[in-house]
C-alpha cells in the first residue's frame, strides 16, 4: 500500500499541533513541513530549489511539468534522481514542499494529487461542522479530477487510482462518503439529485468495468435509486428494485434500501409505512437473505414509530430465532452445543422453516465449490428427523444428491447412521422420491445404498408390506441391471439378501453375472445361506433395525467421539502391537483373525466391534465416501 508525501506530511502536521512536544522536535532537527513552505514568498521558494541544483525550475517549466505529471511527488522524484541529490539536511522534502506550493499557486485549475488530497480533507471538515453542501461543493471537484485521471490513463478500477494517489484518504472509501453528502445535500437543494445520480452511475459502470462489482456496485444502486426518488421519479426507483432483487433476492441491504424510499428516508409525498412493511417481510421470506439481523432492526423501527406494540414482540420473538440459529450455525470447535439444541427443540415447530434454509444454504455452498464453515446444516439434519418434518424432504433429497463426497462434507457419519433412519420419517409418504435417490446413478453409492435400506425401517413400522418392498426393490435392481450400473448392485442385492426373498433371486444372480456386486461384500454362497435360515432371517432383520427417526438430537450426539474434550490416552508401550493389529486387518481383510489383547487405552465408552465386512469395491467405513480400495485400502 503506497503512503504518499502529502499523507506523511498531514500525519506529521496533525500530531505536532496536539503535540508541543514533536514540534519543539521538529523544530530542532529542521523538519520542513508544507506549513513552512507555505509561508515563503514565490521567489524564496524558487531560491529553496535553485539552491539544491534544480535551476531549471521556473514558471514556464513548471507549466510543462504539470501536464506530464500526476503528482508532485512523482515530478520531485524525477527531479531528486536527475540532479542525484543526496537525501539528507530535508532537500528532498524541500524540494517536494516548494514544488508543491508553486504548483497550486499558480496552476490552480490543474488539480495534482496533493491537491485533491487537500480537497478531500476539506470536504471532510464541511462534514464535520454539518455543512454538506459545503463538502458538495469542494468534493465535486474532487471528483472530477479522479474522474479525469481514470480517463486519461486508461484505468478500470478506482482501487488502480488508489494504488497511485496513495492519499490520507483512500478514494474507495471516500466515494462513499461523498455520495452521504449529496443525498443529505439533496434534500433541500433541487439541483444535486441530478448530480448524484450521474455520480453513483459513473461508480457503478466502473466496478463493472473492473470485474469489482461488490460492495460498490450494491451500495451505490442503493444511493442511485434514492437520487432517483428525489427527483421525483419514484416509479423508476421500484422499477430498478424490482429488477435487482429479481437478479439477487438475498441482497438484503436491497429490501431495506427499497424500504426506506417509503419509510425512512422517504419524502414527505411518498411515505407510506404499510408498503414499507410489505417490502421488509418479502425480504425476510427469502431463504438465505443476507443481513437478515438489519432488516429485522428496519422492521422494528417501523413498527415502533408506528405504535405497533404487539406486531413489535412478535418481530422480538423471530429476531430471537434468528440470535439462535446464528449460534447453532457457529463454525464446529469441538464443544457440543447441548443448551443450544434444546433451545432449539424448545422452539419447535416456529424455527423449523429456519433449519431447512440452513440445509439448503449449505448445499448451495457446496454447489459453488465452497464447503460450509457453520455447523447449523448437521444439527439441523437431526432435529429435523426428530420432529418428522415432512417439510425438509425436498432440502434433505438434493443435499444428499451432492455429487462424490458431497452428502459427507455436509453430514459425515450420519450418512451412513441415520440417513435411512431420517429418510423413514420425513418421506413416509413419498416413497417415489425414495426411489429416485436409488436410481439416480449420478449421486454417491452410500446415499443410494441408505435409501434403499429405507425400505427396512417402512416394513417394520407397517408403512410397506415386506411383499411391496421386495417388488420395489426388485425393480431397482432390475434397471441397476440394465444399464450396467456399477454403483447400483451392491446397495440393492444386499438389503434384498435381508428379506429372504426366493423370488428376487434371478436380479440378484444376473447382478453376480454382470459383476454389479462386490463377493468380498456379499458372496453368492451368502445369499443361498440367507435363503435356507428362512423367515428367521428377515425376523432377525427387522429386529435389528433401529428405531425411525430421533427420539432425541441431544442424546443421539452427545456421545460421537468428536464432541469428546479429553480424547483417551494410549499407553506407549502398547502402541507397536497396535498398529500391527491393524496391519493384520488392511492386509487380510475385515474378516481377518484379531486376538483377544486387551486394548491399551480406556474409554467412557462401550467398546464395540461394529466393523462390517468391507470389498475393496465397497463404501469405505471410515465415513470418507470414497470407495475402500482408494481410501484405507490404499494403505
Amino acid at each position: 500500500m503506497k503512503f504518499s508525501y502529502v499523507a506523511m506530511d498531514r500525519m506529521v502536521r496533525t500530531q505536532a499541533e496536539s503535540d508541543p512536544n514533536l514540534q519543539k522536535q521538529l523544530q530542532r532537527r529542521g523538519r520542513p513541513l508544507r506549513s513552512d513552505g507555505r509561508a515563503l514568498s514565490d521567489e524564496e521558494l524558487l531560491e529553496k530549489l535553485h539552491s539544491l541544483g534544480m535551476t531549471e525550475v521556473n514558471r514556464t517549466w513548471l507549466d510543462e511539468q504539470t501536464q506530464k505529471f500526476a503528482s508532485v511527488e512523482s515530478l520531485s522524484r524525477s527531479l531528486v534522481e536527475t540532479h542525484k541529490i543526496e537525501k539528507s539536511d530535508f532537500a528532498t522534502d524541500w524540494s517536494w514542499i516548494a514544488l508543491t506550493c508553486l504548483w497550486e499557486r499558480w496552476f490552480p485549475d490543474r488539480p495534482s494529487f496533493e491537491m485533491l488530497d487537500d480537497w478531500m480533507q476539506e470536504g471532510y471538515d464541511f462534514v464535520h461542522a454539518g455543512d454538506d453542501h459545503g463538502a458538495v461543493r469542494i468534493w465535486t471537484r474532487v471528483w472530477e479530477g479522479i474522474a479525469e485521471f481514470i480517463e486519461t490513463n486508461s484505468l478500470s478500477t478506482l482501487q488502480q487510482f488508489d494504488d497511485q494517489f496513495g492519499g490520507s484518504q483512500s478514494a474507495c472509501n471516500w466515494v462513499g462518503d461523498y455520495s452521504i453528502a449529496l443525498l443529505n445535500a439533496a434534500r433541500n437543494d433541487p439541483a444535486i439529485p441530478a448530480l448524484g445520480v450521474k455520480f453513483c452511475e459513473w461508480v457503478i459502470a466502473l466496478a463493472k468495468s473492473g470485474q469489482e462489482s461488490g460492495d460498490h456496485d450494491f451500495c451505490f444502486r442503493r444511493d442511485l435509486a434514492e437520487f432517483y426518488a428525489l427527483q421525483g421519479e419514484l416509479e423508476r426507483a421500484n422499477r430498478m428494485y424490482e429488477e435487482w432483487l429479481e437478479q439477487e433476492p438475498r441482497w438484503g441491504w436491497g429490501w431495506i434500501g427499497w424500504a426506506d424510499l417509503y419509510h425512512q428516508f422517504a419524502l414527505p409525498e411518498h411515505q407510506d409505512s404499510q408498503k414499507a412493511e410489505e417490502i421488509l417481510k418479502r425480504g425476510l421470506a427469502v431463504s438465505g437473505v443476507w443481513d437478515r439481523k438489519f432488516i429485522n432492526d428496519r422492521l422494528d423501527s417501523l413498527y415502533e414509530e408506528t405504535g405497533r406494540d404487539e406486531d413489535r414482540q412478535q418481530l422480538v420473538r423471530e429476531q430471537m430465532l434468528d440470535r439462535l440459529i446464528e449460534r447453532l450455525d457457529a463454525p464446529f470447535d469441538g464443544s457440543f452445543r447441548e443448551e443450544t439444541l434444546r433451545e432449539v427443540q424448545q422452539a419447535f415447530p416456529e424455527i423449523q422453516p429456519r433449519l431447512i434454509e440452513l440445509i439448503v444454504r449449505a448445499t448451495q455452498e457446496m454447489r459453488n465449490g465452497k464447503v460450509p464453515e457453520g455447523q447449523g446444516h448437521f444439527y439441523s439434519f437431526f432435529l429435523l428427523g426428530e420432529f418428522r418434518a415432512k417439510e425438509s424432504l425436498p432440502a434433505i433429497i438434493d443435499a444428499v444428491s451432492l455429487p462424490e463426497v458431497g452428502p459427507f462434507e455436509l453430514f459425515g457419519d450420519a450418512i451412513f447412521e441415520n440417513l435411512a433412519r431420517i429418510l423413514a420419517v420425513v418421506a413416509d409418504d413419498a416413497p417415489e422420491a425414495v426411489d429416485r435417490l436409488i436410481a439416480n446413478p449420478d449421486i454417491n453409492e452410500s446415499v443410494r445404498w441408505e435409501a434403499a435400506h429405507t425400505y427396512l425401517f417402512w416394513v417394520r413400522d407397517g408403512r410397506l408390506t415386506r411383499d411391496e418392498a421386495v417388488t420395489r426393490l426388485r425393480e431397482q435392481l432390475r434397471l441397476v441391471n440394465e444399464n450396467r450400473d456399477a454403483c447400483g448392485g451392491n446397495g440393492l442385492a444386499y438389503e434384498l439378501a435381508k428379506y429372504n426373498a426366493p423370488e428376487a433371486m434371478d436380479e440378484i444372480r444376473e447382478a453376480f453375472d454382470r459383476d454389479l456386486v462386490d463377493p468380498d461384500l456379499l458372496a453368492w454362497e451368502d445369499v443361498e445361506s440367507s435363503l435356507q435360515l428362512g423367515i428367521r432371517k428377515f425376523e432377525n432383520e427387522l429386529k435389528a433395525c433401529p428405531e425411525s427417526g430421533i427420539r432425541d438430537t441431544v442424546e443421539e450426539l452427545r456421545d460421537w467421539s468428536c464432541y469428546q474434550q479429553d480424547p483417551p490416552l494410549r499407553n506407549p508401550k502398547h502402541l507397536d502391537r497396535e498398529l500391527e493389529r491393524l496391519r493384520d486387518v488392511l492386509e487380510g481383510g475385515m474378516d481377518a483373525e484379531i486376538d483377544d489383547a486387551p486394548i491399551s487405552h480406556q474409554t467412557n465408552a462401550t467398546i464395540r466391534n461394529e466393523i462390517p465386512k468391507v470389498g475393496r469395491n465397497s463404501p469405505c467405513p471410515c465415513g470418507s465416501g470414497k470407495k475402500f480400495k482408494k481410501c484405507c485400502g490404499v494403505q
